[in-house]
């Protein structure tokens, strides 16, 4: 299908047979290519054959490995106006022309720009699918998280029962040689290295089904290297059977080997939230964090604890996006990176260096100096929204130590960091919320609300890390506060481990039982630690990437 600007017309390639595209009524009327004489074909085993091209109205299945791209750049001067979507577009004019008629395609649709096409693309199948059809797409894993995604998982669930949602947490790394391309086995897709998903739905019919239809999340400890352990694989996945609720988890066996897990819920209890059962390889960490999420219990055994959980913004204020403060047409500041203090400049925290930022407390690493030509009254207000506690928007796990930290002084957190400012400040808040994140359950939490770009990796941009659950600290008496502020007082200045290191790290497990016993008024030491052994176990949380 064309996807350029022809006589005046932007074509979006097969994004053009959406209901809503402008080009929709010529889309089976124009040559598939525009620019050559040679009539669009098909390449079949038994020859070529010329068609017109044409999408059917209703399909049977549609099985789909659709492009990734999105709307954005890497935020330099260079690239401020760049939209990688149409980067094989030459004419800047006809890639904003295009850029148009996408957004004006995409209203009104659950798809998004900054989703990426493989969004529209899912979409575009949902309208030719017919009832009773499939869908099989391939997508990146940041779909069953994103904040993004959320209106194109609501979509899932209202059109369709879905089935199967399957996730990798194969670590392993495939190099490229020869005509080869290297990947990671994260992926499902040939040649790429970020975490992957597989969804496959049926379309509902005109009534709903009933609300007991259960989706299946299949956790996959290794990726197939062949199509037989492709086909063995998923003949075991077909032909397990979940018959009682007590068995809404097992294991996938192909002879002695555990190729992973199987976590069976009911689609009613899904919402256009974070879709979190595919987070783990070990499915019972997710039923876990999602206990700990919605109800603020942790059950051990035969006993339950209660922990007051809140969103972040229910308790914080976020920071400027760091778009705001830098960007090099519309941000206010210029930055230096630098962590000398005498230098010119208000106070920032820039990078995260796992080499550097080794404690809980922490020194700036950059300076913001004013740009002359902005308003000097926004630069103030600005400023004024620094903070001491910062938290960190990207995470590599293995390598790095601190999910969030207390900068000496305030200051604004940068790309790397998101600032916090408590909504009812007091004495002890911003310890024990520091405490927290570095904990084993607060760790726990952000991995399963956080997108999973890579494997090893969690970003929470500012919209994820508003509805980020975490430790309501308005909740903690004086005396609770007091407590964090004097385990903080004497655990800040100590080296932590990477948190591949998390039950290991004696830094870590004291500040895991200290902050249970002394703040919380809970003995769970070895509860604690046996979550962390299971989270040192993930994949997750061990894999550099």
């Amino acid at each position: 299908m064309p996807h350029d600007v022809h006589e005046q017309r932007a074509r979006l390639g097969s994004l053009d047979f959406l209901a809503r595209s402008p080009s929709r009524g010529i889309a089976q009327k124009l040559p598939a290519f525009v620019d050559t004489e040679q009539d669009p074909g098909r390449v079949t085993g038994t020859g070529e054959r010329v068609y017109d091209a044409q999408m059917p109205d209703e399909c049977d299945l549609v099985i789909a490995n659709p492009p990734y791209t999105r709307a954005g750049g890497p935020g330099g001067s260079e690239y401020t106006d760049w939209n990688p979507i149409f980067g094989s577009v030459l004419s800047k004019a006809d890639a904003r022309a295009m850029q148009h008629a996408l957004r004006r395609t995409l209203h009104g649709t659950p798809a998004s720009l900054y989703a990426g096409l493989g969004s529209a693309f899912l979409v575009l199948a949902g309208e030719k699918v017919k009832s009773g059809g499939r869908v099989a797409f391939v997508l990146p894993a940041t779909a069953l998280t994103g904040s993004r995604w959320s209106p194109i998982r609501e979509m899932l669930l209202k059109d369709f029962d879905v089935d199967w949602v399957v996730a990798s947490h194969d670590a392993r790394n495939r190099h490229g040689k020869g005509s080869l391309p290297g990947r990671r086995f994260v992926a499902f897709s040939e040649a790429t290295r970020i975490a992957e998903t597989l969804i496959v739905a049926t379309k509902k019919g005109y009534e709903a089904k009933s609300s007991s239809h259960r989706t299946r999340f299949v956790n996959l400890r290794r990726t197939p290297d062949e199509p037989i352990e492709a086909m063995a694989l998923a003949r075991a996945l077909v032909g397990a059977r979940i018959s009682t609720p007590a068995e809404d988890w097992q294991e996938i066996r192909l002879g002695e080997a555990v190729w992973g897990e199987v976590v069976t819920i009911k689609q009613a209890e899904l919402d256009g939230g974070a879709w979190t059962f595919s987070t783990f390889m070990q499915g019972r960490l997710a039923v876990l964090a999602r206990a700990l999420a919605d109800e603020g219990t942790w059950c051990v055994g035969d006993l339950e604890y209660t922990i007051p959980i809140a969103r972040l913004e229910g308790i914080c204020d976020l920071g400027p996006y760091h778009m705001q403060i830098k960007n090099p047409k519309h941000g206010l500041f210029e930055i230096v990176d630098t962590d000398d203090p005498t230098r010119e400049g208000s106070p920032a925290i820039w990078h995260h260096r796992s080499d550097r930022v080794t404690t809980l407390e922490t020194g700036a690493n950059a300076r913001l100096r004013p740009r002359p030509d902005r308003d000097t009254n926004q630069q103030s207000e600005m400023l004024a929204r620094a903070s001491r506690l910062q938290l960190a928007s990207e995470l590599g796990h293995a390598p790095q130590r601190a999910a969030a930290v207390l900068t000496e002084r305030a200051a604004l957190g940068v790309s790397s960091w998101i600032t916090l400012l408590p909504k009812q400040s007091s004495h002890g808040k911003e310890e024990a919320l520091c405490l927290w994140l570095n904990g084993t359950l607060g760790l726990l939490l952000r991995i399963v609300h956080a997108n999973r770009p890579y494997l090893g990796r969690s970003r929470l941009p500012h919209e994820l890390a508003q509805t980020l659950p975490v430790l309501d600290v308005d909740q903690l008496s004086g005396s609770q506060l007091a407590a964090a502020s004097q385990v903080f007082e004497e655990l800040r200045r100590k080296p932590l481990q990477g948190f591949a290191k998390l039950c290991s790290d004696p830094v870590r497990r004291a500040l895991d039982h200290r902050f249970f016993k002394e703040v919380l008024g809970y003995a769970v030491d070895a509860e604690l630690d046996l979550v962390a052994e299971m989270l040192n176990r993930e994949p997750a949380l061990t894999t550099r990437h």
